[in-house]
């Protein structure tokens, strides 16, 4: 008998010699205490536990009666079998590329500023034509067990495809699109959203993120409409989308000179009455170097992030993964693993795609516009042997991402990254999520040990289960779920 190598443990919660042990496989999630938590941080042999304790934690998961490589071959099965399912299932995703062209310069952009100037054959935009011809080709694509009863759904993407100039091919798009029951969304800059008043709402485009690098001087600095300043149309925009019922998730790119800017964002994005509404969020991103290794000195990491969080907390937008991970908590809790396993961290894996004005296929946002990448061809009726990767991507097929913790919380991060950073496509990509699991999970054990009840269970007994036994997957109730999953219909 080992420990699982798949137990997260977070010991000494608010100072005390309490721990909190979650599993990622069978999303058992226990509160630990006195003798046990002792034996537990000092890693003592699990024979050394009672052997109610020891029956206890091997149902639950945190002990394993095998090897920890039959253990890990197990989890790649596990991974392997509800990637397979998930493919099957997936969702239609597609997103648009209207043109290639943008209306600003910012120095973190993962696209080369040249895609960005356009006027040449290879930055053509899209026509209105076009769009009709790709929306209605679409319903050819798509994960190969398609659910014609399940919502459909367009994000138009760029370069910045909100611009005046394909005013009239996106029109076009969103109207052909909602005819056929798409749902729409946007990622935009928001520079000219206030000229798309009449494509902004909950039947059109119902959903756009744009991102405020800051309050307005430090927002100029970074994020200019070709030397002009962009920070008052943006807030224009978001005041109209948000009074037209479109839902706003609004992105800031922090770098460390912005850290301690935040506290007085959140002032500002208060009192604008942003989150009054229902249909606002906020979320902070550390910003990534891509083309401009001079961000190096000045980029802020997900730890970065987190740590400056935790000392406000009153502040709306949480860092990366924290919130993400709280949820899942929350639902491990309420619901079980089941439908909260990730074996991918991207919907690059599960189906998505990127059609561009050029004709060409890609299956990774960063990727769009480097032709080299394209998985196909949108006016051929193509897609190539290289899209076949992208789908076979998951936690289980890593060797390094399937021996750790936190495999089915994370699923493996960014494969375009991994690959810039080490050349693996398979590689992982972890990216500080670490730091914001560990957090979160601290954050979640702190409010449970609030509960008058579960303190007194847990004083009373030393261990205390967050989650029913009835949710939490056992090795017999996994290898039921996985069969299940391998004869998913298609």
């Amino acid at each position: 008998m080992i420990y699982s190598q798949y137990t997260d443990f977070f010991g000494e919660i608010g100072g005390a010699p309490v721990g909190l042990l979650v599993n990622s496989i069978t999303g058992a999630v226990d509160l630990i205490a006195g003798t046990i938590y002792r034996a537990w941080a000092q890693h003592s042999a699990p024979e050394t536990f009672s052997e109610s304790v020891r029956s206890r934690f091997l149902q639950r998961g945190h002990f394993y009666t095998g090897t920890a490589v039959l253990e890990q071959q197990f989890l790649a099965s596990v991974s392997a079998a509800l990637h397979e399912k998930a493919v099957a299932e997936a969702t239609n995703a597609f997103w648009i590329i209207p043109t290639y062209r943008c209306n600003l310069r910012c120095a973190y952009c993962f696209q080369d500023h040249a895609l960005h100037e356009g006027g040449t054959p290879a930055t053509r935009d899209m026509t209105s034509a076009d769009a009709i011809d790709l929306v209605d080709l679409l319903d050819q694509y798509g994960g190969i067990g398609r659910r014609p009863e399940r919502p459909r759904y367009i994000t138009l993407f760029g370069g910045e495809p909100l611009m005046r100039s394909v005013g009239e091919t996106v029109r076009t798009l969103v109207d052909r699109a909602r005819k056929k029951g798409y749902k729409i969304s946007a990622v935009t800059n928001g520079v000219e959203l206030e000229h798309f008043a009449d494509v902004l709402g909950p039947d059109l485009i119902r959903w756009v993120q744009i991102t405020l690098d800051g309050v307005q001087r430090s927002h100029e600095k970074r994020r200019s409409s070709c030397g002009a300043p962009s920070f008052e149309a943006i807030v224009r925009g978001i005041d109209l989308a948000l009074s037209q019922g479109v839902k706003v998730s609004l992105r800031t790119n922090v770098d460390r000179k912005l850290l301690d800017e935040l506290a007085g964002m959140d002032e500002w994005v208060k009192a604008r009455g942003w989150t009054a509404f229902k249909n606002f969020r906020w979320y902070t991103s550390g910003v990534e170097v891509h083309n401009n290794p001079s961000l190096k000195k000045v980029a802020a990491t997900t730890a970065d992030l987190v740590s400056n969080w935790s000392g406000l907390r009153t502040i709306a937008a949480r860092p990366p993964y924290v919130g993400k991970h709280a949820a899942t908590l929350r639902k491990l809790r309420q619901r079980g693993i089941s439908e909260r396993i990730e074996t991918s961290a991207c919907g690059a894996h599960t189906g998505m795609m990127f059609f561009d004005p050029l004709g060409d296929v890609y299956a990774c946002a960063e990727q769009a516009g480097q032709v080299e990448f394209a998985v196909g061809n949108w006016r051929n009726h193509t897609l190539g042997p290289s899209a076949l990767p992208w789908a076979s991507r998951h936690v289980g097929a890593s060797p390094i991402c399937s021996r750790c913790s936190n495999a089915f919380f994370c699923g493996g991060g960014c494969a375009n990254a991994a690959m810039q950073n080490g050349g693996d496509f398979f590689g992982p990509r972890c990216n500080g999520i670490k730091d914001a699991i560990d957090f979160a999970s601290r954050d979640f054990a702190r409010n449970l040990l609030s509960d008058a009840v579960i303190a007194r269970e847990l004083e009373a007994h030393g261990s205390f289960s967050v989650n029913d036994d009835s949710i939490v997957l056992s090795s017999e109730s996994v290898d039921i779920f996985v069969a299940r999953a391998s004869c998913a219909p298609l």
